[in-house]
Formats: structure tokens, sequence, C-alpha cells
């Protein structure tokens, strides 16, 4: 087959075919997920994996995707299309970066005062607005401030993206 024969069958194989020709040769489990932690494809070995322990692997990818990186169970390796997220690819394994860490890298990236770190800290632990606020001390309106500036810096729309956007850092 000529080169420019070979190039025209590439350029027709469809994307998704190649993402999965591209997982199935990655050694041992890999997954993609979306923002939300759901499995969008699977190679043969993280389906089988799937298949004895789905609601386990399903919930720890979902806490992990989260922020809650205490116990996880994946590497998440974030995917974009330029400047968009479009989810992680997730191998089983202990991350090497806690979420203080993560926190503090978006800290200093995005300028967030002493408070708005804190903020973002808890929040990332999956802390809700008023757990938060009782946490510091402070009322929920004042999270909801400290939120929408750290929206603003991160630029972010939403709390999902917030934290997806944690892992682009």
């Amino acid at each position: 087959m000529s080169a420019e024969n070979a190039r025209a069958r590439i350029s027709i194989v469809p994307a998704r075919t190649a993402l999965q020709v591209a997982l199935d040769a990655i050694d041992g489990p890999a997954l993609i997920v979306d923002r939300g932690g759901e499995v969008v494809r699977a190679n043969a070995a993280a389906q089988a994996l799937l298949e004895n322990r789905g609601v386990e692997l399903r919930v720890s990818l979902t806490r992990t995707v989260a922020g809650d990186f205490t116990e996880s169970l994946w590497v998440l390796t974030p995917l974009h299309d330029g400047e968009r997220s479009l989810g992680f690819l997730a191998r089983p394994g202990t991350a090497t970066w806690s979420a203080d860490e993560v926190v503090r890298r978006a800290s200093r990236l995005w300028h967030l005062t002493q408070r708005q770190s804190e903020v973002l800290e808890l929040v990332a632990r999956g802390l809700s607005n008023t757990t938060v606020a009782e946490s510091l001390e402070v009322g929920n309106r004042t999270i909801e401030y400290h939120l929408s500036a750290i929206f603003d810096k991160a630029g972010v729309d939403s709390r999902a993206m917030l934290l997806a956007r944690l892992f682009d850092v």
C-alpha cells in the first residue's frame, strides 16, 4: 500500500474507532470518563473490572473526578479540546498528588486570596456551602460571594466546572 493510500485509509477511520484502538493499546485497565465521572469508553481489561466490581469502581471514579482523593484508586489524566475539558483518561493507581497540592497550585495560578483558598479547599473536599460556612464560621452568603470570585478567577460558571478545572491546573 502506498503512503498516500495509507493516509487516505487513516483519515476515514472514525474518531470513535481510533479512540477505542488507542484504549486497547494501553496495558491494563483504561477508561475514558466524562467530567461527572461517568464511563464513556473502556478497554477490554477495564470492561472486565466493571463487570466484576462495577458499582464500587463507578463510585470511586465519580468521587475522584469530584476531587475526593482520600481513597482514590485512580490516576486521572485530563483530556482537552483546545481550552475545553472533555473528561479524563482514568487508570488504576494511586494519585501522586493530594487535594491540598491541587488547591495550592490552583490558588497560585488563579491568584486567590487566603480566604478564597480556604473555601476552595473545602469545596474540593465535597463540602456543601452550608458546611463550608459553618467550618469557617461565616454566613452562606459570604461563601456564595467567595465562590463567585473563585469562579471568575478560574473562568468557570459552576461548581462542577470548578472541580473539573482543578485537574487542569
